[in-house]
């Protein structure tokens, strides 16, 4: 589907999801072979800038979302001083209202809107990241599961795939203003300088980011090691109160008997509520020194 916008300089050509008719009107308008213009069009390449004749091809990284999944995908703008047109197989948010641009400028203006659109929408699906990072935080204090982790990887991958498409875009942005083919005034190419500054900001954020999902990868290990030592420290507590009791009963239950003298008690009356007695009285001294060393406390018995 392709839709056409008057400019001040020109017209504007906005094509999604191009058949085989949209890219012969493309041809046509550009006085180029259609075969060619397809040759050039490698939506898995990677974003750059090249020259055909008397128009720039630009490609740019743009986000947009498949299945629930944040992906990233390039954009063709055909750039000169007549014709502005922009290629590509994935709606981009950023690119619905291309049509309330049309009349903001020139053809380097609405180039640079464009780009700078484009970026704004990585600045929200990097705050969606960050309100996802922060729910991912409150889940590891509170309660850590392998779910939180599956999550940090998943974010993790997706902060790769952004940074790519940052340093790529960035690149771009770095060509445009270099490019002296591009016959940019010196106050077009410090708005080009602008929203180069915003893919600088995007890496940056994204390396913030990726820190501090390691740094959580990092705190989840580190509580669930802490929990597993309160669960053993718990296990080995409670294995020491019936360690003592049978240790006492297995004493009394060798049945040295032959003499009176080798365990009298076998003797006594008293005898049996002797050897509870002494369990008991184990269990407690037992449960005053691990409480005095900080051993029992509320959260190990439960």
């Amino acid at each position: 589907m392709i839709s056409e916008y008057k400019l001040k300089e020109g017209i504007l050509l906005d094509c999604v999801q191009p058949q085989k008719e949209d890219l012969e009107k493309i041809s046509k308008q550009l006085r180029i072979d259609v075969e060619s213009l397809r040759g050039k069009l490698d939506f898995s390449s990677r974003p750059k800038v090249t020259r055909k004749g008397d128009f720039s091809i630009i490609s740019f990284s743009a986000p947009y979302r498949k299945e629930k999944q944040e992906k990233t995908t390039t954009i063709y703008i055909i750039y000169s001083k007549k014709v502005v047109i922009v290629i590509r197989k994935h709606e981009v948010v950023s690119l619905k209202t291309l049509q309330t641009w049309s009349k903001k400028g020139k053809n380097s203006e609405v180039l640079a809107i464009i780009l700078e659109k484009v970026l704004a929408e990585y600045f929200e699906r990097m705050e969606l990241i960050d309100e996802e990072i922060e729910s991912i935080e409150g889940e590891i204090v509170l309660k850590p599961t392998k779910k939180s982790v599956q999550k940090i990887f998943e974010l993790k991958k997706q902060l790769i795939f952004f940074h790519k498409a940052f340093s790529a875009d960035r690149e771009v942005l770095l060509s445009i203003t270099r490019d002296s083919s591009l016959g940019l005034t010196k106050q077009e190419i410090e708005n080009f300088q602008e929203v180069y500054s915003e893919t600088v900001q995007l890496i940056d954020l994204e390396e913030i980011y990726r820190d501090i999902l390691t740094n959580n990868l990092d705190m989840y290990i580190s509580s669930i090691s802490n929990n597993l030592n309160s669960i053993m420290k718990t296990l080995t507590i409670i294995m020491s109160f019936f360690m003592a009791p049978a240790l006492i009963a297995g004493i009394y239950g060798m049945n040295f008997r032959q003499s009176p003298t080798n365990m009298p008690e076998l003797y006594w009356n008293y005898g049996y509520f002797w050897a509870l007695g002494l369990m008991v009285l184990t269990i407690v001294g037992l449960y005053i020194f691990f409480k005095k060393k900080g051993w029992i406390e509320k959260r190990d018995l439960t």
